[in-house]
């Protein structure tokens, strides 16, 4: 721009001769309002063009959160051209993040404190014996769940900030609604149970030490990220471990009220994360974003069940279903410990919400189907 001059400069300017300031070369009139509010004038077309276009949003917080862009100089007539209240806008992002933190937080502690209160200890302990279960429970969540995050990534060339929020998605196994799917699939209640503690204890060992290696640009220390692993997955599963073991009547009794807690706190959270981030979520329509979810899933469950053939059906599925399916909440908690993370990585996390319950039961049904028939034994007397 190739001047800015104030009301005054321009009332002096006006007295000497020069009425027409317009002609000078002048772009914008700036002048303070008040004590707290400035104005700015847009004095010229493209003064008024480049005002709405680029200047309204970045100097929305320098000026007070006030901007008056006023298109004047167009054939002798001042027109408004709008008025941007920086402060209103800012006022409702801050009360979608603050709602959405409440939410996931809620989500987190009552779907990790409800599947503690359905855990029975014993049985989990007698299948975490199982060497033969452990291995490939542990092979394909920790191992392959990583490398094939990073391989698809690179493959279909994602968005570093997609990368990390795949990334993410790729060390928090086993979702929290993986013992419904586990039923589906034919699979044991007990392994299932004892998968549960595997994904839950190898998130938070081995997220924070992964994280800042594969994904340095987050700028989270190890510290940072199992912060929130700490609080929203061990707390809450120990504590309702706990209660059952305390008593299994009380913990029957909270289950359902638990229970539903948690589904409107999920409603709560996704409804509020697409309001904050539906920019980002529609912008992610045109990359591979959505789709290298679908692909990393579908991979997930056929290199799990590969991995697991030599254990039985009803302990192949549970390994299966583990994997393919993710741990949202888990993937979110590091993101809402760092500041100014990408709002990209947490909308893969938001999509993930989607897409792995989607996946997750489609093989399912599919596991549920290829289960073996059991024989009926009939006795003839």
């Amino acid at each position: 721009m190739s001047g800015v001059i104030s009301r005054t400069a321009e009332a002096l300017l006006a007295g000497a001769g020069c009425a027409d300031v317009l002609r000078g070369g002048v772009d914008f009139r700036l002048e303070r309002t008040s004590n707290d509010d400035w104005q700015i004038t847009a004095v010229s077309p493209r003064a008024h063009d480049w005002m709405r276009d680029e200047l309204c949003c970045p100097f929305a917080q320098c000026f007070n959160d006030v901007i008056r862009a006023d298109g004047a100089g167009q054939k002798g007539a001042d027109r408004e051209s709008g008025v941007l209240r920086g402060k209103e806008k800012n006022m409702t992002s801050e009360l979608l993040r603050y709602t959405l933190q409440v939410a996931l937080i809620s989500f987190m502690l009552g779907s990790l404190a409800d599947v503690g209160l359905k855990l029975d200890v014993r049985d989990a302990w007698t299948a975490l014996h199982d060497k033969d279960f452990v291995v490939p429970s542990l092979l394909s969540g920790f191992v392959l769940g990583p490398i094939l995050a990073i391989v698809i990534a690179r493959l279909l060339a994602l968005p570093e900030p997609y990368a990390v929020g795949l990334l993410l998605l790729g060390l928090a196994p086993c979702a929290p609604f993986m013992p419904m799917l586990s039923d589906i699939a034919k699979g044991d209640a007990a392994y299932s149970a004892a998968f549960i503690v595997i994904a839950a204890l190898g998130t938070i060992l081995l997220m924070p030490i992964a994280l800042p290696l594969f994904a340095p640009d987050l700028h989270a220390g190890a510290g940072t990220i199992a912060r929130p692993l700490l609080l929203l997955i061990l707390a809450p599963f120990g504590v309702g471990i706990a209660v059952r073991q305390l008593s299994k009547r009380w913990a029957d009794r909270c289950d359902p009220i638990i229970r539903k807690l948690v589904s409107f706190s999920t409603a709560v959270l996704l409804s509020v994360a697409f309001l904050q981030n539906w920019d980002q979520i529609l912008s992610a329509i045109g990359t591979w974003a959505i789709a290298a979810q679908f692909i990393y899933y579908c991979a997930l469950a056929l290199c799990s069940y590969a991995v697991s053939f030599r254990l039985p059906h009803e302990k192949r599925g549970v390994v299966t279903i583990g994997v393919c399916t993710r741990n949202v909440g888990a993937a979110l908690a590091p993101l809402s410990a760092v500041a100014n993370a990408d709002q990209r990585s947490t909308t893969m996390c938001i999509l993930a919400a989607f897409i792995t319950l989607i996946v997750g039961f489609a093989v399912a049904k599919i596991l549920g189907r290829l289960a073996p028939k059991r024989d009926l034994a009939i006795n003839a007397r």
